[in-house]
């Protein structure tokens, strides 16, 4: 392990129009930032960050931002969590990497708050002692008008205070950018380093259409296919399903949390995209200067998901087939689930991680949203006597 991160009918046609908004996300592939690809969280092994949540995802000098770390941690285990923050941070000519003014962030945290979950405040001089931002005031794209750091930065500072601005001055906002980088030190059963950084600009207070948000998982669901074997989730709506809800935050009467394991079916854990309200499934978009075209042009953002499990029946002993497991199958927001072949194991939990990207936005940073969802297996008479008949149906069927 590396020791370092650089870190119901109503639900039926909702999900139809899902699928059918989001055949682009079915093509994302989900990947990890994490110190091991192990989806598996096994209680009473080893701490695991999930995600850092920072709300909102971009500020302004002089904003308050909230961040919250969310972990799994052996219940023996007390992680011993300090925070820096480099308030200069970014990557050089040379394409390297670099964290300047790294301070205690600790010492910066607003009262009320615990390592897990706090508020700190942007320091006002953060954009006017970035590397990135004196770069950018040489850039005659970004900085058309040659103002000089302190210039923009003092403009800026007093159009924030105005009702109402010129285009010219959004547009110097969303340029005028530079980020920051807050690091979670973890000391516990192992030592890591968890990082998220953080873009600072005055396009909030200008209300530019550019600023990021975080996503939205409002709600992560069971699927249930009547198929066994079933892998090709981009054929999903040519197939025999149903599903059901573990968390639903607009509807939560619709909740279920027990879901039916039955022999000759298969199972998919989805969550939602984070603008199902959205009647088309539109992503939100964003504007870029590119420069070989010459031209402002708009492009979409990403999603990428991040799925882990518990299984809390856990027992030491068992082998590696009676664990709820994540299958190879899967992109977006959905992935395969292969249920536990022991029918002792009955609860679990489910953590699901989105994160937002701008492919074409160097200096975007990532929106995040974080749930989890319990749950109870219960197993029909067809399934329990299938493992009974044919001990090593799993292990062969998965090549464990």
């Amino acid at each position: 392990m590396m020791k370092r991160v650089m870190v119901t009918e109503n639900a039926k046609g909702m999900f139809r129009r899902f699928l059918t908004g989001c055949a682009g996300l079915l093509a994302l592939v989900t990947c990890t930032n994490f110190p091991t690809p192990l989806e598996n969280i096994v209680a009473g092994q080893k701490f695991r960050p999930l995600a850092v949540v920072c709300t909102p995802p971009e500020a302004a000098p002089g904003d308050t931002v909230q961040v919250r770390f969310y972990y799994y941690d052996p219940p023996e285990e007390s992680p011993a969590l300090h925070w820096l923050v480099s308030l200069d941070y970014g990557i050089d000519q040379h394409n390297s990497v670099y964290e300047k003014q790294v301070v205690d962030l600790d010492s910066m945290m607003l009262p009320g708050g615990t390592v897990e979950s706090f508020r700190f405040r942007v320091p006002d001089s953060v954009l006017t002692q970035s590397t990135q931002v004196s770069e950018l005031a040489n850039d005659r794209i970004a900085n058309p008008l040659h103002l000089s750091v302190l210039s923009a930065d003092s403009i800026l500072r007093a159009a924030a205070n105005l009702g109402s601005v010129p285009s010219q001055i959004v547009a110097l906002a969303d340029n005028f950018t530079g980020r920051i980088l807050l690091r979670a030190q973890v000391r516990a059963d192992i030592s890591l380093d968890v990082t998220m950084p953080l873009r600072i600009r005055y396009s909030s207070k200008l209300h530019s259409p550019n600023v990021e948000v975080n996503p939205s998982i409002k709600w992560v669901g069971i699927i249930t296919v009547h198929q066994a074997d079933f892998n090709r989730i981009d054929s999903l709506s040519t197939a025999v399903w149903s599903m059901q809800y573990l968390l639903n935050a607009d509807h939560p009467d619709s909740v279920k949390d027990t879901v039916r394991i039955d022999s000759g079916c298969s199972y998919l854990a989805v969550a939602d995209t984070g603008d199902y309200e959205n009647p088309q499934f539109k992503r939100p978009t964003y504007t870029y200067f590119s420069k070989i075209d010459n031209a402002t042009l708009l492009d979409t953002e990403n999603y990428r998901y991040q799925w882990f499990f518990t299984n809390i029946d856990y027992a030491n002993g068992m082998i590696m087939d009676s664990l709820l497991m994540f299958g190879s199958g899967g992109s977006g927001s959905m992935r395969s689930l292969l249920p536990p072949v022991d029918t002792g194991m009955h609860r679990f939990q489910l953590y699901c991680t989105a994160r937002s990207s701008r492919p074409n936005d160097a200096g975007a940073t990532p929106g995040v949203a974080y749930v989890t969802s319990p749950g109870y297996f219960a197993y029909s008479d067809a399934y329990a006597r299938n493992l009974v008949r044919n001990g090593t149906y799993r292990r062969n069927r998965y090549g464990f």
